[in-house]
C-alpha cells in the first residue's frame, strides 16, 4: 500500500489545508483537514509537509486495519441532504433487517 496526498497552501485567514490522501491498494481517497504550520504568523510549507506526511502514516495504518474503507465512504458529488439521505435510507435497511 502506498499513500500519497495532495493540497493547497492555506488561504488567508484559514489554519488548516484540506488534503486529499489517495491509496493505491486498496484503490480509495480519504480527505481531511491538518493544521498547517506557521511561524511567527507565516504559513511554514515544509514544516506542513512534514505534519502531513505524519497524519498520512496514521491515516495509511487506518487504512490498514479498515477503520478507514471505501465501503461507507461518502461521494463528492453528492450533497450534504443526498449523504443524510443515504445514511437514513441504511439505517433503516438494518431495522428491517435487510
Amino acid at each position: 500500500m502506498a499513500i500519497t496526498w495532495k493540497y493547497d497552501a492555506p488561504a488567508e485567514n484559514e489554519t488548516s489545508v484540506n488534503v486529499v490522501f489517495t491509496s493505491d491498494d486498496p484503490e480509495m481517497t480519504h480527505t481531511r483537514g491538518v493544521n498547517a504550520v506557521f511561524v511567527d504568523g507565516s504559513y511554514d510549507a515544509t514544516a506542513t509537509e512534514q505534519r502531513v506526511s505524519e497524519v498520512a502514516m496514521g491515516v495509511e495504518n487506518k487504512m490498514a486495519v479498515g477503520a478507514i474503507s471505501a465501503e461507507g465512504a461518502v461521494d463528492p458529488s453528492k450533497t450534504i441532504e443526498d449523504t443524510a439521505k443515504q445514511a437514513e435510507e441504511a439505517e433503516s435497511s438494518e431495522e428491517d433487517g435487510e
